[in-house]
């Protein structure tokens, strides 16, 4: 029951970040759109004065064309992603209008030896417990099997010729020679070691989802962190500066399409690698059978320590 409601969670949290994500995205573009449209007054006031080419102009306006089509798309990207959600409870049609939350900030993470640690609450590997504590009942009672139990009996006893009563007793013990039960005792063993095999091969299993799992978050981590404190302000800048410079007539409108396309690109894999991060975490959470807000908080403190 754990394992497949801790499945249930899993599936919902992860289709929920997609929600997130989308929403995201589609915000992303909107901003995209207007400064495209920006873009495209700028170029066609500078053509009206005769400071530009109306090939400017036109490609100004392709770009715009080409940034509204993605919005549509992204649009209907996060109608998907909001119907699957509402099938994870069994919905048809979205009730909601957006989805509340946020991707960021995101938090240090604890080490892998640290979550390592906290396997044993895993429900798939939990389980096992029970279920070795069963099989070696089993295989006592097998082998108490072995000694057949005594047959103990009594009662009285008439005698018509001495003409009293006497009690009777009885006891016999059979002698185990030909059935020692060995057959219910193999069998009891070769269970125990079978469930104890199925618990190394689950454990090793978890183990590595567990590592895998752990590498894709750290990685989304890394990159979502130097992305944010590096490559971002730069693209922003950069873009920032060409627009006023070409406002100025003194860059070429192709600067400032790529200097566009380039933050937009960054900011776009910036989303990317956060929903990364966290249907990671979501997926760790499932490994280790608990939230990873705690072990993230201690983390942060120790870091920050």
């Amino acid at each position: 029951y754990e394992a497949a409601r801790d499945d249930v969670l899993t599936q919902v949290t992860q289709a929920f970040v997609e929600v997130l994500s989308a929403q995201e995205r589609l915000r992303l573009q909107q901003e995209f759109v207007r400064l495209a449209e920006q873009v495209l007054r700028t170029a066609a006031a500078r053509v009206s004065v005769g400071k530009a080419s109306p090939v400017e102009e036109t490609r100004a306006q392709v770009a715009l064309s080409t940034s509204r089509i993605a919005q549509e798309r992204t649009q209907r990207e996060l109608d998907t992603a909001r119907e699957r959600l509402v099938l994870t409870w069994g919905g048809h049609t979205p009730a909601f209008d957006s989805a509340a939350g946020r991707l960021e900030p995101i938090a240090p993470l604890p080490s892998a030896a640290h979550l390592a640690a906290r396997l044993a609450q895993n429900p798939d590997i939990a389980r096992w417990a029970t279920e070795m504590i069963q099989r070696q009942a089993a295989l006592d009672l097998a082998s108490a099997q072995r000694i057949p139990d005594p047959t103990i009996g009594g009662g009285f006893r008439h005698s018509r010729e001495a003409g009293d009563n006497a009690l009777v007793m009885q006891f016999s013990v059979p002698l185990p020679i030909f059935n020692r039960n060995q057959g219910g005792v193999l069998e009891a063993r070769y269970r125990l070691a079978k469930v104890a095999e199925e618990r190394r091969l689950v454990a090793v299993q978890v183990r590595t989802a567990l590592a895998e799992a752990y590498g894709a978050l750290a990685s989304a981590f890394g990159e979502a962190t130097r992305l944010h404190t590096e490559v971002l302000p730069g693209a922003q800048g950069a873009f920032e500066a060409v627009s006023e410079g070409y406002r100025l007539g003194k860059v070429g409108l192709l600067d400032v399409l790529e200097a566009q396309r380039t933050l937009f690109e960054s900011r776009g894999r910036y989303l990317e690698v956060l929903t990364a991060y966290h249907r990671a975490v979501a997926e760790v959470e499932r490994l280790i059978g608990e939230p990873l807000g705690g072990l993230t908080e201690a983390a942060s403190a120790a870091q920050n320590g």
